[in-house]
């Protein structure tokens, strides 16, 4: 159910007041911050605590999965990924010859290691660090033409001919293929690739002439290292990290493939909602809750 509030006879979403609030605290702080909604993805994460469990100390991400860590979540667990679609898409300025040069063609250099990010508290402008970074690339490509027209055979088979190494199911090295099925068509067919962290460019090269080569949806698998809640004033803490996108970018696709957008913005809102938190000082080993102006008073209110 969406959570609305008036402002100043406006009503505003939930959503609506946290951009307010990040924008609020970036200008506080002096800190630019994009007010385009274009190539914005949001990434929220929330802590509370397990009276069951109580040192577990882990944000759990409630930002929806789309793409391959919502048709392979066992995958994904395993190696620490979410994964958003972007909306990111890039199209070839002109046909990839055979036997390209890796810039010429498709070759994939996303931001792999991990960037700090400061997240703010909302009210108190309190702050800790976030650590993300992207750790899987897919989507689905098109070839601008019939496979079997550049290869001689059609379907799978023809698109395994077209690239060396094989189809876009299999490793683009160092990026790695990724269980599940794919998706293939005449004209093109879906990938999914983990990318260990901060291992360089990803290749696919062709072996026959693609006319038009455009990758029409881009998901994104990425990985967090939030901080400590334990350590965190109970509020929403919000943040965000800005890619360059294009050749010689943090997304880079090589001199071939040209985006839609020169700039990806992930906004990060981690909620912390702790039930009672008290901080006992060096030596103290008693707590005692006593009303404002003593039992005494408030029983003769």
């Amino acid at each position: 159910m969406a959570v609305a509030k008036r402002v100043n006879g406006v009503i505003l979403c939930r959503a609506g007041l946290k951009r307010i609030q990040r924008v609020a605290i970036a200008l506080v702080l002096g800190v630019a911050t994009p007010l385009s909604f274009a190539g914005v993805l949001e990434v929220t994460a929330v802590f509370k605590p397990d009276p069951a469990n109580p040192m577990v100390n882990k944000f759990v991400n409630t930002s929806p999965n789309l793409g391959h860590c919502l048709w392979q979540p066992a995958f994904c667990e395993t190696w620490g990924l979410a994964s958003l679609l972007s909306p990111l898409s890039f199209s070839a300025n002109g046909p990839i010859a055979a036997n390209n040069e890796m810039r010429q063609g498709a070759m994939f250099r996303v931001p792999s290691q991990f960037r700090s990010v400061q997240v703010t508290h909302v009210r108190t402008g309190e702050q800790q660090t976030l650590d993300m970074r992207i750790g899987g690339l897919g989507g689905w490509h098109e070839l601008g033409g019939n496979v079997s027209q550049m290869t001689g055979t059609g379907g799978a088979a023809g698109h395994n001919l077209m690239w060396r190494g094989g189809w876009w199911a299999r490793d683009a090295l160092p990026c790695r293929q990724t269980s599940g099925t794919q998706t293939v068509t005449s004209t093109g067919s879906s990938y999914f690739w983990r990318i260990p962290e901060g291992d360089g460019t990803c290749v696919k090269q062709a072996l026959f002439r693609v006319p038009n080569l455009r990758y029409t949806s881009l998901y994104l698998g990425y990985e967090l290292r939030t901080p400590n809640p334990l350590s965190m004033s109970s509020g929403d803490y919000v943040g965000s990290l800005t890619y360059t996108v294009g050749p010689g970018m943090d997304f880079d696709m090589g001199d071939v493939m040209m985006p839609n957008d020169n700039v990806l913005t992930f906004n990060f809102t981690l909620s912390v909602e702790h039930d009672l938190k008290v901080e006992v000082p060096p030596g103290g080993n008693r707590i005692e809750l006593v009303p404002q102006g003593g039992w005494q008073a408030w029983l003769n209110q």
